[in-house]
């Protein structure tokens, strides 16, 4: 990393480091923390994590946020007859989230037929969640490839997103709330703080069984929800909106 710095300047280049993940909790992203520091600026779209590295490292850092991974849907969220089909989707770092999610869901299936959809990068990190499917659970497994999250989320009626238990998620961005969103989908989701700023348009709680309960007994209230959030989403995290914060910072 220092060589490539110095190489970079000596070139005449400014160096900026965009950091999604916070590198204190990756060991594989520690080379980058002194470099980082010697950055003429640092962009990341976690105002939690923009924090920290000022605050750690001393060095400017601007927020970007993230624009939705899919394109947009027209917002939906009733169901097709008693079968709910649920998503989940992320990077696999994120699978240990869903331990307990469906046992926690399964009373559901005295009324209802559900479908929980894992959206991820490799099978085997989802290998517990599978097991847990039943006769009126079922759950399945789609490798991440371009369009594929498209295609769940027109598919799906409410979309899951478990916190990771302890530290893990706190500085996290809302990018995954932002997708539901702009996919026309209602998000129940585990509470940390980037999501806040989006709770008027999603489910905020650590009780996904109720969540999902209430959204499937008032549909129409959740409909409105989704349809004003993704609105919002236009506004704010649109790849227009992004381009031009980008354009402003670099100039």
């Amino acid at each position: 990393m220092p060589e490539l710095l110095d190489h970079c300047r000596g070139k005449g280049k400014r160096v900026l480091f965009d950091i999604c993940d916070d590198p204190w909790d990756y060991p594989e992203l520690s080379p980058i923390i002194d470099a980082a520091g010697e950055a003429e600026f640092c962009t990341t779209s976690s105002d939690g994590l923009a924090r920290k590295l000022r605050c750690r490292l001393g060095v400017r850092t601007e927020v970007i946020k993230e624009p939705p991974d899919c394109a947009y849907g027209e917002p939906r969220v009733a169901p097709v007859g008693n079968r709910v089909r649920l998503l989940w989707f992320g990077s696999d770092s994120n699978a240990d989230s869903l331990g307990g999610l469906v046992e926690s869901l399964m009373p559901l299936t005295s009324a209802y037929k559900l479908e929980l959809i894992l959206v991820g990068g490799l099978r085997r990190a989802y290998e517990p969640v599978l097991a847990s499917a039943s006769a009126g659970f079922s759950v399945a497994f789609k490798q991440w490839e371009p369009g594929i999250l498209d295609q769940e989320m027109e598919r799906s009626d409410i979309v899951l997103i478990p916190r990771r238990a302890g530290r893990w998620s706190d500085l996290k961005s809302e990018n995954r709330l932002v997708t539901a969103l702009a996919g026309g989908r209602i998000a129940v989701a585990g509470e940390i703080e980037s999501y806040e700023k989006l709770s008027d348009w999603c489910v905020l709680t650590s009780d996904f069984r109720s969540a999902v309960t209430d959204i499937l007994e008032r549909p129409e209230l959740y409909g409105k929800k989704v349809e004003s959030g993704q609105k919002h989403v236009r506004r704010h995290y649109d790849p227009a909106v992004i381009r031009k914060h980008w354009q402003q910072i670099l100039a």
